[in-house]
């Protein structure tokens, strides 16, 4: 069992699409925690798509709790 943050909203069961990214995300140690941008703080949402997720995993991998 994984425990993802409170702010993580399940996509359809349907959406096999959004289950991978939201699987590799996982995967990559994102419990759905805020992410911010460096330096400026400002928060990042997260990828819409599996493909902006690897983009979103490189860029923010150091801040993985």
């Amino acid at each position: 069992m994984v425990m993802l943050n409170r702010k993580f909203s399940a996509p359809k069961m349907t959406d096999v699409d959004q289950w991978r990214k939201v699987e590799y995300l996982v995967s990559q140690g994102f419990r759905f925690q805020s992410i911010r941008e460096q330096p400026s703080g400002l928060l990042v949402q997260y990828p819409a798509t599996l493909a902006d997720a690897k983009l979103f995993v490189k860029r923010h991998a150091a801040q993985v709790r």
